[in-house]
């Protein structure tokens, strides 16, 4: 792929698939490489990607008519990236199918389920709209509907310069035709989904996307092949450009996770990390922001709770973990082939349980506490081997993952009596318990596997606040 000098060293191979092209006339591969690993060399070291010291294999898949040459297994896709040591693959671009699980999503669950370290982030699509006045559900795309990877959504940036008032229905009429989306504007002061962000459910009820990063006027690298012109609001100059959408706020967040990874690897002498611990950090270091739907005009969200099918479990944000350490880690990370992985209706005091059970200690002074359970599951349509999190806090409360979370939730139907009647959820692979100004003292994390399929399961715990103590009960 022909480069500008700002990726020139973080290109570790440059490969290409079928009829595709190495070379990027288009921008968009480049922009979004620029995103993971741009050092800023071009602007003197001030525009620079999430993670500038990581490396970027690039395999081109657009024909010479700017058409995606895929193959039917898209795993073949990602193995190339893999065979040149990528651990992390950014998947920006997708298949308009309205959130259904179709082969592409099952080939790369597959890829996932038979390469657990490899973490595939993908752009949940730009499918978003309002045209029956209503933001649309089930807009988000497929690979984006795979359970085991990590879907992103785009939120609008809070970019200051240059000053930008372009509106939603301004670039797009026909999807925006009316009040009060067709006014909402590109870049806000304050965090919101964007509303081209194309939003869950999938076709088995599942939460897409699972968080959420900036993704309007994102600036990054230019391909040197690229033309644009000076009038477009795209031009910026001669080695960057602006540009917007899912496919810009994915990259974000593989860059987050390739720092995530180094600092698994660097603080935690975890030197394999699984896909699904990752994931499990990002998610449990989101944080719930503004969404545009108001009632009386909108009342989904009363059926819906949070997270939601607009921006999942919110916008990501690990600066507290990684920059300032004001909050610490503790985790527990068991592959499916561990010795340790759960299976459902195990014999009580065989070797292999059905359930674990673990204790964290805060002090007084946790502003937060975040719990996040995630599983790498059997690539099929909809949950195969369900474990479910919960909680008892000091005062004997049990709190579930994704408690709040009540779409196709009944207190008649998915409870047990040992949780309070407290619905259990069954359509996703993470659960997160959130707790805001948690008191002091001991925490039960409990995860049971509620059911599983010939197969024991593993899963990737993450345990964000202040913490004193962790350990396995």
């Amino acid at each position: 792929m022909k480069h500008m000098l700002i990726l020139k060293n973080h290109i570790k191979a440059a490969l290409q698939y079928g009829s595709g092209l190495a070379t990027d006339f288009v921008g968009h591969g480049t922009h979004v490489a620029g995103i993971i690993c741009g050092d800023g060399t071009a602007s003197g070291g001030t525009i620079q990607g999430m993670a500038p010291k990581s490396q970027v294999v690039s395999i081109g898949v657009l024909d010479a008519n700017k058409k995606m040459d895929l193959p039917v297994d898209i795993g073949k896709v990602l193995k190339m990236a893999v065979d040149q040591g990528a651990k992390i693959i950014n998947l920006s671009w997708g298949y308009k199918l309205s959130g259904e699980y179709q082969h592409g999503a099952f080939s790369v669950d597959k890829f996932i389920y038979d390469n657990p370290e490899i973490l595939v982030v993908v752009a949940a699509g730009n499918e978003g709209n309002a045209k029956n006045g209503f933001l649309a559900y089930k807009t988000v795309g497929v690979p984006g509907s795979a359970k085991n990877v990590l879907t992103v959504g785009a939120a609008s940036s809070r970019r200051t310069a240059p000053v930008i008032t372009e509106t939603w229905g301004s670039r797009s009429p026909g999807n925006f035709p009316t009040a009060p989306q067709n006014a909402e504007t590109l870049i806000s002061n304050y965090d919101i989904p964007a509303l081209i962000s194309s939003r869950g459910p999938t076709d088995y009820d599942s939460i897409k996307p699972e968080v959420v990063a900036p993704g309007t006027y994102i600036l990054a690298a230019k391909a040197s092949a690229a033309v644009i012109s000076p009038v477009s609001p795209e031009f910026f100059n001669d080695h960057y450009t602006f540009k917007t959408g899912t496919s810009m706020a994915a990259p974000v967040v593989s860059g987050i996770a390739a720092l995530i990874r180094q600092y698994l690897r660097t603080v935690h002498a975890c030197l394999n990390p699984s896909s699904a611990l990752i994931k499990a950090i990002i998610i449990g270091c989101s944080y719930k922001i503004e969404n545009t739907r108001k009632p009386p005009a909108d009342v989904s969200l009363q059926e819906v709770g949070f997270p939601d099918f607009d921006q999942g479990y919110g916008m990501v944000n690990v600066n507290e973990l990684l920059t300032t350490k004001k909050i610490t880690l503790a985790y527990s990370d068991i592959y499916n082939s561990d010795e340790k992985a759960l299976e459902s209706r195990a014999p009580i005091g065989g070797p292999v349980k059905s359930y674990r059970e673990y204790v964290v200690e805060i002090p007084g002074n946790t502003d937060s506490l975040a719990i996040t359970l995630c599983w790498i599951d059997l690539p099929a349509k909809g949950v195969q081997n369900n474990l479910q999190l919960s909680v008892k806090t000091p005062s004997n409360e049990w709190k579930i993952g994704n408690m709040q979370h009540i779409y196709k939730r009944s207190s008649f139907f998915d409870t047990t009596n040992a949780f309070n009647l407290k619905p259990h959820d069954k359509y996703n692979t993470t659960e997160k318990v959130f707790i805001s100004n948690p008191v002091a003292g001991k925490y039960l994390i409990k995860i049971t596997a509620q059911n599983t399929i010939n197969t024991p399961q593993g899963y990737s715990l993450a345990v964000l606040g202040i913490l004193s103590s962790f350990t396995e009960r």
